[in-house]
């Protein structure tokens, strides 16, 4: 698994995600990186809800920082097919701006159940940003598969509910597929109504000169960053970084923290 797209694929990939705002790309990851990653997200949400449950904004059905918490979300970092869709769209320089789990319990509602955009920044005819959605499950309507409003990225103002839901889309697809969508999209999550959770994680990227939502350069411990190849080491940011002073700033080009990519 983890092919990469052929290049007719990734470009009708990108002219789906600038027409519509989001492209489903099959088979991304295959069965035994889903089984994997499911236990490994109940893991992620049980350390941090024991360990900043209760702290304002947190929330019980959200982990972050998931690069820290297991392996296999450091293997996800270096998805080809999520890396070359970025990297088309945002340059060769972009960076992880945040990773959460996606997990939508049994007949849980949250805020994603709502209409909503995943950024304030509105920049038309200028993509920020992409989120990559790996459903490590079939989503379909029962179980909660979110709907996208095609051409809505390109909209500063909250549709009605009216205009949303009747031109709105339900993104079924299969365990392994993943989503790749313009955070300026208006869309919502379904409503749950299986027995059983609907596991999805999510790793969010923008263009390098954007500040990211964690340090994850100096955050993540060395040997993760031993663990990644050049292209994982880029897109955590490793050459994304600002100089704390003039002697990190002042040497050779391939030193710097700041090493600047073809947008």
């Amino acid at each position: 698994m983890n092919p990469s797209l052929t290049n007719t694929a990734l470009t009708h990939t990108v002219q789906e995600i600038e027409r519509d705002g989001f492209s489903i790309v099959p088979n991304a990851i295959g069965p035994e990186q889903i089984e994997a990653l499911k236990p490994a997200i109940d893991r992620a949400i049980e350390q941090e809800q024991a360990e900043f449950g209760g702290r304002p904004g947190k929330h019980e059905f959200i982990a972050w920082d998931l690069v820290m918490k297991g392996p296999e979300f450091v293997r996800l970092l270096e998805n080809p097919i999520m890396l070359q869709v970025f990297r088309a769209v945002l340059g060769d320089g972009c960076v992880l701006y945040a990773c959460a789990t996606n997990t939508l319990q049994s007949g849980a509602e949250n805020y994603t159940t709502e209409v909503h955009v995943d950024t304030a920044r509105f920049a038309p005819d200028y993509t920020l940003g992409l989120i990559c959605t790996f459903a490590l499950v079939d989503f379909e309507e029962d179980n909660g598969a979110t709907w996208y409003l095609p051409g809505s990225h390109r909209q500063r103002e909250r549709p009605s509910d009216e205009e949303f839901y009747a031109g709105a889309v339900r993104v079924v697809r299969k365990a392994g597929d993943v989503v790749i969508f313009n955070p300026r999209v208006w869309h919502r999550g379904g409503l749950n109504m299986t027995p059983d959770a609907r596991y999805a994680c999510s790793f969010f990227g923008v263009r390098q000169w954007m500040k990211q939502r964690l340090d994850y350069p100096r955050m993540v411990t060395p040997e993760i960053i031993e663990s990644l190849s050049d292209s994982g080491r880029r897109f955590l940011g490793l050459e994304a970084q600002v100089p704390t002073n003039l002697d990190e700033f002042y040497v050779p080009m391939d030193e710097r923290l700041y090493i600047p990519r073809p947008e």
